[in-house]
């Protein structure tokens, strides 16, 4: 390229090049122009400040609400208060310009409500109550109404037994949480509550690792170590090691496969194959997954395997002679149950029972028992029931108990038995391990049979039974010994149904001078004790050992059990005895009534056929005792009868020396 042609080159290019600048620089002119332009009109527009003090609280104010469900209402069940308090305030912190104040938020919680707590609140309404403007105030007034009083030693009780089990960590964390936020523990106390309920494998972990210093700090290591555990077991059951299939001796067709055919999935059991002992790997996979310990298979356990082989014969040994009975319906059932009878009063079902050996004691399903009617009575202690993941009952400890029944299994088998009432709809019957070891049945799990040959079995519960149906009976009638043959008039029933005569061992019934007639409370009665009541008021009518009273006075009657299994009827007479003149009569000391048989070496009970019913009421007196009805005889709740009673036998029997007399207290 010519010198010259260089110059005029570079010369253009510089002249390009200072244009381009200075097309830059008006640019940068016109920008900065344009944004103080708008800078002053936005300024000139700006909207006067908001209370919130920002543009983007005034669109928060603006966004529409989410939706909130209504808390369920609430009748008044302390159980539930907190609870329904607690969604009432979720529901106002997210609509907070529908409640935004305390007026519409008393009023809207009071149109949640229902039965007693709304008349309650209706009344504060009518009133024109100034709790009705302080959400605060109005919830301070409902908790000493309807809040648990006793919810801090409540939740310490619950705490303490608090357990675990095989349960996962999260859901024990979930329990341990909603009952602590009540106990009023510092960290300290909850840490070692919380350590205290954990399962053995997680306590020892802890031991090993060390313990530490605060509860979150424990409940985020109780979670680590409860899932590297489980992160072990499914390691473990996917690395587990196929079984050992051994042949049996016993000779079997061998089958043999074309080359071509597909091969069928192995069988995960096989009839004549002996399999050999599960290592332990595999027992822990199946029990955690429920599968049967000896075929692998769901759907059932060992005991109920349907191709289990049965177990040899020991042959041919002599056996004691027993009964057997079909116990199990079909024999792929997954749970052993058998036919029994249940009989009380003059009542009989036929229902099955399960036999537990888990089971910690003889259960009766409450359903069941209250559709049938069953007679029952409180526990005199009640009883915790633990379930098999370390739980206590939801519905409490155990309260009542049924009165004893009779329970027939097969034509042979027969026996007295009580049961506990717990929720129980899967199996209504449960015979538990009290039963097993007082019977010790001998079940074969095979030909699904079970027989009874304990000494107890043939002594107590098939000893002279028949296969006839055998009503309810306790103590089974006897005929009259023959060295009372002259006196079986005395012995007779019909004796004791009659009316005695009045004689001067008739009850009287002083009171103190000036006392007021008593008036005695209601007690509420069950099906079966309001039919006691009733064949109790027709069969003294019919004797004439009660009368239709007009007797200003008035006392109540409740039941008590026998040891028979019957129903006692009891007036509350306390308030009679209260007003009553005491008869000073001396009882003889029981010492002495042995010394006077002392010598003797024969002896002989007599039990007095409705002994009270042989003295009666001195005339006059009857409407005394405060009832709906007169007594005509002695009643067993008044205190004058304790003296009154023994008077006419002691004094029958006062020259005898070799004839004793004495009443049970009741």
């Amino acid at each position: 390229m010519e010198p010259a042609s260089t110059a005029q080159v570079l010369a253009i290019l510089t002249e390009q090049m200072a244009a381009l600048a200075k097309m830059v620089q008006n640019l940068q002119t016109s920008q900065e122009t344009l944004l103080h332009r708008e800078r002053s009109r936005a300024e000139a527009t700006a909207l006067p400040p908001s209370p919130s003090g920002s543009v983007i609280q005034q669109a928060e104010l603006l966004a529409p609400e989410p939706k909130a469900n209504a808390p369920e209402r609430f009748s008044g069940d302390r159980t539930k208060y907190r609870t329904f308090i607690t969604a009432c305030e979720l529901m106002f912190s997210l609509c907070p310009r529908t409640y935004g104040s305390d007026s519409v938020k008393v009023r809207s919680a009071i149109s949640l409500m229902s039965g007693a707590p709304q008349d309650w609140a209706f009344q504060l309404l009518r009133e024109g109550s100034p709790l009705l403007s302080s959400w605060n105030s109005f919830v301070q007034a409902m908790n000493p109404i309807y809040d648990d009083p006793l919810r801090s030693s409540t939740a310490l009780s619950t705490i303490r037994h608090l357990r675990q089990g095989r349960r996962p960590v999260e859901d024990y964390i979930s329990e341990f949480r909603a009952v602590a936020a009540d106990t009023g523990l510092n960290d300290v106390g909850l840490r070692d509550h919380f350590r205290h309920g954990l399962s053995d494998q997680l306590k020892d972990e802890l031991a090993r690792i060390g313990v530490p210093t605060t509860l979150d700090a424990m409940i985020l290591q109780s979670l680590t170590l409860d899932q590297r555990f489980r992160e072990r077991r499914q390691e473990r059951m996917a690395t587990a090691p196929s079984l050992p299939v051994r042949r049996s001796e016993t000779p079997s067709t061998t089958s043999v496969r074309s080359p071509n055919s597909t091969p069928s999935p192995p069988e995960p059991m096989e009839i004549g194959l002996a399999r050999g002992p599960l290592s332990p790997a595999e027992r822990s996979r199946r029990r955690a997954q429920n599968l049967c310990l000896y075929c692998g298979q769901p759907g059932h356990l060992l005991r109920g395997c349907p191709i289990q082989p049965p177990l040899p014969s020991d042959g041919g040994k002599n056996h004691p002679s027993v009964i057997s009975l079909q116990c199990v319906f079909g024999s792929t059932s997954a749970h052993m149950t058998i036919p029994v009878i249940l009989q009380w009063e003059d009542r009989s079902v036929n229902v099955s029972a399960i036999i537990d050996s888990g089971a910690s004691n003889n259960f009766f399903d409450l359903t069941l028992a209250t559709s049938l009617a069953i007679p029952t009575r409180l526990k005199k202690t009640p009883t915790p029931l633990q379930m098999v993941d370390g739980s206590t009952l939801r519905t409490g400890p155990i309260t009542h108990e049924t009165t004893p029944l009779l329970l027939l299994i097969g034509t042979k088998h027969q026996e007295h038995l009580q049961w506990d009432i717990v929720p129980s709809p899967l199996f209504p019957l449960v015979l538990g391990l009290p039963w097993l070891r007082t019977h010790n049945p001998s079940i074969d799990w095979s030909s699904n049979t079970v027989s009874f040959p304990s000494h107890h079995c043939q002594h107590f519960c098939m000893n002279g039974y028949t296969n006839e149906k055998i009503g309810f009976s306790t103590y089974p009638a006897s005929e009259l010994p023959v060295k009372y043959s002259d006196f079986q008039d005395v012995f007779e029933k019909k004796g004791a149904d009659t009316l005695p005569p009045h004689r001067e061992y008739d009850c009287p019934i002083d009171l103190l001078p000036g006392a007021p007639i008593p008036h005695g409370c209601i007690y509420n009665l069950s099906v079966p004790e309001s039919q006691s009541l009733k064949e109790y008021i027709e069969d003294g009518l019919q004797k004439g050992f009660i009368r239709p009273s007009t007797s200003p006075a008035g006392a109540g009657i409740f039941f008590v059990g026998k040891r028979d299994g019957g129903l006692r009827p009891c007036v509350d007479y306390r308030a009679l005895n209260a007003i009553t003149v005491r008869n000073r009569y001396p009882l003889p000391l029981i010492p002495e009534l042995l010394d006077r048989v002392k010598d003797a070496c024969i002896f002989t009970k007599i039990d007095l056929r409705r002994a009270y019913n042989l003295v009666r009421m001195r005339r006059g007196d009857e409407w005394r005792p405060p009832s709906v009805l007169d007594t005509v005889t002695l009643s067993i709740a008044s205190c004058r009868s304790a003296c009154a009673m023994p008077q006419l036998p002691f004094n029958t029997f006062s020259m005898t020396s070799f004839v004793t007399s004495w009443i049970p207290s009741w």
